[in-house]
């Protein structure tokens, strides 16, 4: 019998980490619309100045100016949210499937969710972050990813009698 204090614990955490990467989605994407709005701004200043220098009339005085912050330099890592948060949504979305995921299925189902995964090959990515947390996470070739220390039987998933076929 499992102690009460302790199954609420539990729940909160996992809560909490539904929460974390929740969290980290939205600042992606505040990320990204604060890029935009900084790009549109650059281009409307640069309007605003050259304007001024063809009309041959001096600009108004300079209002403090929002400046975007520092851009990254070439050559830098992609910002990836952390692994432990891209393995949790992961083992969220194989639970919520109840079979193995493939690579590709597993990056589109988390960018669905807002977990956007960047880099020179954005699957491979994901791969090397999955491959990193094998203790959570495992490949069953050919069907793909498992949840760690699981028993996968693709025998006892029963038969979609909506769809005629197995569930697999």
């Amino acid at each position: 019998m499992t102690d009460p204090a302790l199954a609420n614990a539990l729940a909160q955490i996992e809560l909490l980490k539904l929460r974390t990467s929740e969290i980290i989605s939205e600042i992606e994407r505040l990320n990204l619309e604060q890029e935009a709005v900084y790009e549109k701004l650059d281009k409307l200043s640069h309007f605003v100045k050259i304007w001024h220098e063809l009309a041959d009339v001096p600009p108004p005085p300079m209002e403090e100016r929002i400046t975007p912050p520092a851009k990254e330099k070439n050559g830098k890592r992609a910002k990836n949210p952390p692994r432990e948060v891209v393995v949790e949504m992961a083992l969220g979305i194989i639970r919520e499937q109840g079979k193995p995921i493939g690579r590709k299925e597993l990056y589109d189902a988390l960018a669905v969710r807002g977990i956007v995964i960047e880099g020179k090959d954005p699957l491979m990515t994901l791969n090397t972050m999955l491959w990193r947390s094998s203790d959570k996470i495992q490949y069953i070739k050919p069907l793909g990813y498992w949840i760690a220390g699981t028993p996968y039987d693709p025998a006892q998933q029963v038969m979609d009698v909506s769809g005629g076929r197995f569930d697999l």
